[in-house]
């Protein structure tokens, strides 16, 4: 019985053996209240993929609070930029993620 015990054990990962990145980076994400499954987490991390094209690679969102949706720019030319689309992105953001309810944006560089 002992033997069997130790068959058992002998394959269990020690505290101390390393861990995947993954396994810290989804503690890190869950203890900072993100979460990829809910539709704010999956605004966040699409956004490159929603079809903005340049002025997603250089304007990000950053926060999301009482219907308004916060987007940092690199530059204020970029700002500006995304400015001149925001009815786009708006219409956008409200198609792909309904349950958001966003409003408006507010754009800074």
């Amino acid at each position: 019985m002992a033997s069997d015990n130790r068959r058992k054990t002998r394959f269990r990962k020690a505290p101390e053996d390393p861990q995947p990145a993954s396994f810290y980076m989804d503690d890190a994400l869950k203890r900072l209240g993100i979460d990829f499954n809910d539709p704010r987490g999956r605004l966040f991390s699409d956004w490159e993929n929603l079809g903005f094209g340049d002025v997603s690679r250089h304007c990000s969102p950053v926060s999301l609070k009482n219907g308004c949706l916060g987007i940092k720019c690199e530059t204020g030319a970029w700002a500006s930029l995304l400015q001149m689309r925001k009815a786009e992105i708006l219409r956008t953001v409200r198609e792909k993620y309904p349950s958001l309810e966003i409003r408006t944006l507010k754009i800074f560089a």
